[in-house]
């Protein structure tokens, strides 16, 4: 039994649904990874588009465009210093182009400054569209946080230096993974799928902010590693260093006629106070059991929700949607994205309504498109994007899991087929595709 029939198993699909995911999510990255990507491009190799484009800006004839596209030419050519400025400048021209806000903060990570380019790629006003070069932003946007959190906290535990108790933020939590215990083994891993949730829901309210679980994951393992301060507990250190004013953590249990019982606990840093929430459901509503835990703790908090769903019924599937999710949780954690979303797919299918799996989604694919940890990296992404200018689409497509039919050709438009200008008539149709 080969790995890709494992994988298939174990998501109750097909290894046919599961290579052709893989495919969709992966081929290109991986058609386009090849060394010679890295390899610097000649400028003579883009001498007469150059020339035509510093003619354009200064004729203003599309001048912004212009900019940007002989920026472009400057990175691709390892004139990086020099693409500085005709990006800026196509910034103040127009800032309507994800496009120039991408490869504006490219150039700052390229150039070594990755909290100026953090700032350009946030100042992007289209961080919500769906083009290419939006989601390639919002991608870039999560990896350098992530980056930057864990150089702060591995510095901090290495100085052996906490942020003082009066730092601490009012009304940001940090959550710690529930701890579940059951009759099967794959009960326990319902914690992360459960705290994930949780996160999500919080993060929601108005006023309140809820730290990633991943951080809080890495910062635990820092204190339990650094010893920092041993007069507090592991979760208060870590929720410390993380300067939050309140954690979040608890238990569940699942017994042999499937009741699932929770018990969440809240622990407020700045007034030494706790309270605890619980809640008890079948396992096949644990979607809706968790609906109620944050009902419960928004109720004890005295915090005003008037837009929450407080809509808790049934949600078939539940249990088996959780499983997957929970799953997906701890793929996302090792970075193994792409097996992640196959899972957070399954949880969709078992449960429509997880809409977190969808969120989800999207920014792993984020991130895989996005990925690049060194400065061969960021060309390779640049000349992945610019590779597939052609197919805009393309994007949306493989983001959103559309089905891709494997074997066909692609035939032109018919207005992609017109001679050049001073010849008459167009190119014979293309031949009928012929499936393998």
């Amino acid at each position: 039994m080969n790995k890709m029939t494992v994988v298939a198993e174990r998501i109750g699909t097909t290894p046919s649904r599961v290579l052709a995911t893989l495919t969709i999510l992966m081929g290109p990255i991986l058609g386009l990874s090849c060394s010679s990507l890295v390899q610097r491009e000649a400028p003579s190799e883009f001498g007469w588009e150059e020339e035509q484009l510093q003619a354009n800006v200064g004729a203003n004839f599309e001048k912004a465009a212009s900019l940007r596209d002989l920026g472009v030419i400057y990175l691709r050519t390892g004139r990086h210093k020099e693409a500085v400025a005709p990006l800026t400048q196509s910034i103040n021209e127009d800032r309507s182009d994800p496009k120039t806000w991408f490869y504006a903060g490219l150039t700052r990570e390229l150039l070594g400054d990755p909290v100026q380019a953090l700032r350009i790629y946030e100042q992007s006003p289209h961080r919500s569209g769906s083009t290419l070069y939006s989601h390639a932003v919002n991608g870039r946007i999560g990896l350098l946080k992530l980056d930057n959190q864990r150089r702060s906290l591995q510095s901090m535990y290495d100085e052996r230096s906490l942020p003082p108790v009066n730092s601490l933020r009012d009304g940001t939590f940090a959550l710690f993974p529930i701890v579940c215990r059951g009759p099967s083994s794959r009960d326990t891993i319902l914690g992360l799928g459960i705290t994930d949730l949780i996160n999500f829901h919080i993060d929601e309210l108005r006023d309140f902010s809820a730290i990633d679980t991943d951080i809080t994951e890495l910062a635990l393992r820092l204190a339990t590693s650094a010893d920092t301060a041993p007069e507090m507990s592991k979760p208060e250190t870590a929720a410390r260093a993380l300067k939050a004013g309140s954690l979040l953590g608890g238990t569940c249990v699942l017994d042999s006629n499937n009741q699932m019982q929770v018990d969440l606990v809240f622990r407020d840093l700045i007034n030494n106070t706790t309270l605890t929430v619980s809640a008890s459901e079948s396992v096949n509503n644990v979607l809706a059991l968790e609906n109620t835990l944050v009902d419960s703790l928004i109720f004890e908090l005295g915090v005003f929700a008037p837009n929450r769903n407080r809509n808790i019924t049934t949600v078939p599937g539940g249990y088996d949607a959780i499983i997957a999710f929970s799953q997906a949780v701890e793929l996302k954690r090792k970075g193994r994205w792409t097996e992640a979303i196959l899972y957070l797919q399954q949880a969709l299918l078992h449960s429509p309504r997880l809409i977190i799996a969808e969120a989800r989604i999207e920014n792993l694919s984020n991130f895989i498109l996005a990925e690049a940890t060194t400065k061969k990296d960021l060309l390779r992404l640049l000349l992945r994007l610019e590779s597939r200018m052609i197919l805009p689409e393309l994007l949306d497509a493989r983001m959103y899991g559309h089905a891709w039919s494997a074997g066909y050709g692609v035939i032109p438009g018919q207005g992609s087929r017109r001679l050049p200008p001073g010849n008459a008539g167009e190119l014979p149709a293309p031949p009928t595709p012929v499936r393998n």
